[in-house]
């Protein structure tokens, strides 16, 4: 039995070596005189090396006359993205390649792949031969990486008594764009998901401005080398023949290789004395947890207790047992504001939901032509316009805000702006600081890939040169383009408008309600004015449409230059502002909306002006659509702050309506609060896992719903678990130390839980 085995594993084997010996006899005599030569004869016998296999029996009649008839008209008629040339030989015979280590590597390595060797195998056999799925979007190939990284072999030098030299593989990602040279203009003709099966080729390939198509013409495959070259020498070995064999073909080829996408084991990252250093405070933190934990609960037993001092409270700030118990712990005193435990978390959720399914893009997919054809299904709109939950967290942190500023003004008079604005500082920094540390110094270290240099790259570089940007508030405005965490621009917003929330409603506060309401809404109109005004001056696009920047949102002009702008995200805040006011109002003077009216106003303000704004952006992922210059300012100034109203509609209602008992039950789960305390730091934490999968992932995804959902699963388990230690770590501890030392000297009677209190609530929303 064990002979079968052998024998089925190595006549394949040696039909391939056979068949690479027949074709690369030219290799010894020819390269080192003309390498011109060597592309063409390569590219010339793999193309009619199929015929070859006849010899062997390997195929009937059919399939050989089929392939002798390509190999004689593919040179001029078969498109270039169905008959291109092995990469690998070309890089490795191409005459630009520069002369050098690179240069003698790979010409030994085309002479090892003749004889046979399996180290030269191995470097051929995990690079890209023959792309498929082009025409339906499976552009990006990644071929075997761990074939190739892992690869290292001693090889002997011409010189017997020198020692061996090392030769490893570097895993690159080529990126190929094409076009035809010269083509006739395209008719103009409405966009299409669905093309004519007897028309050319080509019209499913080319550009033709529609943004919801992967760019079929942009492919990214993978190319094995020796490690001593570097991803400029493979550049120049590439462009010049490729360029050649294109113009022969009527087709423009370009190349590209960023740095980051060409990657050796010899070349992995350093642990750095400042990652080391990052890991020592962690695990002081770590240890001063357990032993806080520790002593609170030998405090139980009589025998151990003792007065407390200062440096005692301190050390039980960071008890886990107080601290768990804190997150638990479950109350609830008011109608409405209990309801946002449930938003809160909910929104979460989709969050997480949507930077998961924005990961679809990021990798490589077989089947991106089903994704494609959801833009076309007006319900998906619930899901691509999905960014406007975020105007939805906007709106009940302007809410909370609004409310507890005038509860703290109702009852001292008076309010320490400066102070505010430092305890907000302190209440947010630590674990954020602590999240951008990781990515900066830890994350690089934790795995390899394919795209882990990149995409891993791009986020830990980020966060190494602007965590300045983040920890200051900044980051939305300075360096967009290569912001450390692209959720994190959300912070930024929500800190900027919390600061000017708290003049508006002291100024609110001040005067008298029939000129304070006026005063409120004036601002929500100067911020849809706003809005408008970019909009319809600068011809900018009313909503984020994402493609075709999904691989990388911060390469997206909209994104950097207006989605994250705190201006632009006035309205939906103040929307917030004003529900905050209405409900602390109705706490003075109760008055009750009577069942009828509360459960019409639910059924038309919640749900159907929340759905709505959404559903009227689906026109704008149509190409078809002409909208005029106005109506896209009115929507970009107009669905925000719909959809804000529609989400604090809950809360005002649950406050002020009457017959509402299912909807309170259905917001108020006691499952929900510990959960909702903990979306501060899911938030922060959540990208990480995603930007993790796009770096390992090995082979292209198929997508489908029952693939989003069971990849939606494990990251909410996940993200939330995570939450939970940097919350019993540093969150929880660090906010109780802020209270020692600047809450108590305020307040002296501290909250009984200690931990996410509502001091104020809004504090510690996230979106």
């Amino acid at each position: 039995m064990k002979y079968n085995n052998l024998v089925f594993v190595l006549v394949p084997v040696a039909f391939l070596f056979v068949c690479l010996y027949a074709s690369g006899d030219f290799i010894e005599e020819n390269c080192k005189k003309n390498a011109s030569d060597c592309i063409d004869q390569w590219v010339s016998k793999i193309s009619h090396g199929i015929n070859r296999e006849s010899e062997f029996g390997k195929m009937d009649n059919d399939r050989v006359n089929t392939s002798r008839d390509l190999a004689a008209d593919g040179e001029n008629q078969v498109p270039l993205f169905l008959n291109l040339p092995l990469l690998p030989i070309l890089f490795a015979s191409s005459p630009t390649l520069p002369e050098g280590e690179c240069k003698r590597h790979s010409l030994r390595y085309l002479r090892e792949l003749k004889n046979g060797t399996l180290w030269a195998s191995r470097m051929f056999d995990s690079s890209v031969k023959y792309p498929e799925g082009i025409i339906v979007g499976h552009t990006r190939h990644y071929g075997n990486f761990d074939e190739c990284y892992e690869l290292n072999a001693k090889i002997s030098r011409q010189d017997p008594h020198l020692e061996p030299e090392e030769i490893s593989g570097r895993y690159c990602l080529i990126k190929i764009k094409y076009r035809k040279i010269n083509a006739p203009p395209s008719r103009p003709s409405p966009f299409t998901l669905n093309f004519d099966p007897n028309e050319s080729a080509w019209e499913a390939v080319k550009e033709k401005g529609d943004f919801r198509r992967v760019k079929r013409y942009d492919l990214e495959l993978a190319l094995c080398v020796p490690s001593s070259c570097s991803a400029e020498d493979v550049d120049k070995a590439l462009k010049i023949p490729l360029r050649r064999i294109g113009k022969e073909k009527q087709v423009f080829i370009e190349t590209s290789i960023k740095g980051n996408t060409c990657q050796s084991k010899i070349d992995s990252p350093k642990f750095s004395t400042s990652a080391k250093v990052y890991c020592y405070i962690i695990g002081s933190l770590v240890a001063v947890v357990c032993l806080s934990t520790w002593y609170d609960n030998a405090m139980k037993h009589e025998k151990y207790r003792c007065d407390g001092g200062l440096a005692t409270d301190l050390l039980l700030c960071f008890s886990a047992r107080s601290n768990i118990r804190s997150i638990m712990d479950v109350s609830y005193s008011h109608p409405g504001l209990d309801s946002i435990h449930f938003i809160r978390f909910f929104f979460m959720c989709a969050v997480i939901f949507g930077h998961r399914y924005m990961q679809y893009y990021a990798n490589p997919m077989i089947n991106p032509e089903y994704l494609e054809h959801t833009y076309t299904v007006p319900s998906s709109i619930l899901l691509y316009n999905g960014p406007i939950i975020v105007d939805g967290f906007l709106g009940v942190g302007g809410l909370l805000a609004a409310y507890y500023l005038l509860k703290e003004l109702d009852t001292k008079r008076k309010i320490n702006f400066s102070l505010s604005i430092i305890i907000r500082y302190i209440r947010l920094t630590p674990s954020y600081a602590a999240i951008i540390g990781f990515i900066a110094l830890i994350l690089p270290h934790l795995s390899t890939g394919p795209y882990w240099s990149h995409k891993i790259g791009l986020e830990s570089e980020g966060c190494v040169e602007n965590w300045w940007t983040n920890l200051l508030y900044i980051n939305n405005y300075v360096k967009t383009d290569k912001m450390c965490m692209f959720q994190s621009w959300y912070v930024a917003v929500d800190y900027h408008l919390y600061i000017i929330a708290l003049f508006a409603v002291y100024f609110f506060w001040k005067l008298p309600r029939r000129l304070g309401y006026p005063f409120l809404v004036a601002v929500i109109i100067a911020g849809c004015i706003i809005s408008f005004c970019v909009s319809y001056m600068y011809s900018v696009q009313p909503m984020w449409l994402g493609l075709p920047f999904m691989h990388e949102v911060r390469e997206d002009p909209y994104f950097t230059e207006h989605y994250v702008k705190t201006h632009e995200r006035i309205a939906a805040y103040f929307v917030g502002v004003v529900a905050g006011a209405i409900i602390y109002d109705h706490g003075r003077s109760p008055w009750r909306l009577s069942q009828p009216w509360s459960s019409t106003l639910f059924m038309l303000v919640v749900l159907v002006l929340g759905v709505t704004s959404q559903n009227l952006g689906h026109k704008y992922y149509d190409p078809n659509v002409k909208v005029s210059a106005l109506e896209s300012a009115l929507y970009s100034s107009l669905h925000r702050p719909a959809f804000a109203v529609s989400v604090v509609a809950i809360v005002i209602l649950l406050t002020v309506g009457e017959g509402l008992d299912f909807h309170h039950s259905f917001f108020k789960g006691r499952w929900v609060q510990p959960l909702a305390r903990l979306t501060y730091g899911a938030y922060l934490l959540h990208n990480i896992n995603q930007c993790y999968d796009v770096g390992v992932i090995r082979q292209a995804r198929t997508f489908s719903l029952h693939n989003c959902f069971w990849d939606f699963v494990p990251d909410v388990v996940l993200t939330f678990t995570l939450s939970l230690i940097v919350a019993l770590v540093i969150e929880g501890p660090f906010r109780k130390i802020e209270k020692i030392f600047i809450s108590r000297r305020i307040s002296k009677k501290l909250s009984p839980s200690g931990f996410f209190t509502n001091i104020p609530p809004a504090q510690e929303k996230i979106a």
